[in-house]
């Protein structure tokens, strides 16, 4: 283990502790800067993911923060949207590709990967680090420098009761922008990531990865189809379809949209996804 996935687990640890002490106070351990810092070691290095979960595994954590979900979050984000494939264009004009059902509920992150030739190094394939912490002006400015992006930002006017806006990322190798939404009490949080397809990267390709017991049910936003789930994989690698993560993915125009939220206090419900949804306009 390199020196920066070391201090990464360390601070993962660190946190877990605190935790089941009760003692994760916002001084010790900030939001934001603790899911972007541990997401910027993970999306360079997505083995991590492995001993994470493996630590957790011998953890009894009765009830995680939020901060502890944000980070599982960012780093599944991270894990699914930066592997070498095909071009994105070919499968987000279908939407039906986003969402990948596997054959079994285990997480395939956790499946043995296969080694790459001699002298390739996988890390050469993620690019360089999206921009972190973002305000919407300073997002706003990058995606107009950008020779990349080609989308406007747009962001939802509607927001459920008690949730702000709190951060961004920019990612011009993957053509994608994130806003992360937090709740007043910070125990809750969705994520809106938008992809270009108008100038997609060959190079990546955004699979949203399921178990084989999740449902996919219809959805049409603005009058495009769209498709929801529910669920996420747990500490021990398996899919729980009532974990409290939704997923609703659909495109319009140019832009691929997926909004996923993480609610371990106040409770956004599907008829809510749906609204913050439709509230985005291009």
């Amino acid at each position: 283990m390199n020196r920066q996935d070391q201090q990464a687990a360390e601070q993962l640890s660190a946190y877990i502790d605190a935790s089941q002490q009760g003692k994760h106070t916002q001084e010790e351990f900030p939001f934001v800067e603790q899911l972007l810092a541990v997401a910027r070691s993970i999306e360079a290095r997505p083995t991590l993911k492995v001993r994470i979960v493996r630590a957790m595994n011998s953890r009894p954590v009765a009830r995680r923060h939020v901060r502890w979900v944000a980070v599982a979050a960012a780093l599944a984000l991270v894990l699914v949207t930066f592997m070498t494939v095909p071009a994105l264009r070919s499968f987000a004009r279908n939407i039906l590709n986003v969402f990948s059902v596997q054959e079994t509920d285990r997480d395939p992150a956790l499946e043995p990967t296969v080694t790459p030739p001699a002298g390739v190094n996988p890390e050469d394939t993620f690019g360089p680090n999206p921009s972190w912490g973002l305000t919407l002006d300073q997002i706003e400015a990058q995606i107009i420098a950008s020779s990349d992006i080609t989308f406007d930002l747009v962001t939802p006017s509607y927001l459920p009761v008690d949730f702000a806006f709190d951060a961004g990322i920019v990612d011009e190798f993957g053509r994608m922008v994130q806003l992360i939404y937090v709740s007043a009490d910070r125990l809750s949080l969705f994520h809106l990531s938008l992809y270009d397809l108008a100038n997609p990267n060959p190079a990546v390709e955004v699979k949203l990865p399921l178990g084989a017991s999740s449902t996919i049910e219809a959805a049409t936003i603005h009058g495009q189809a769209g498709q929801y789930a529910q669920g996420a994989y747990g500490a021990d690698g398996m899919w729980d379809a009532k974990a409290p993560v939704q997923t609703l993915a659909w495109s319009d125009g140019d832009v691929l949209y997926i909004l996923t939220t993480h609610e371990q206090g106040v409770k956004i419900s599907q008829e809510d996804l749906l609204a913050i949804a439709e509230s985005i306009t291009q």
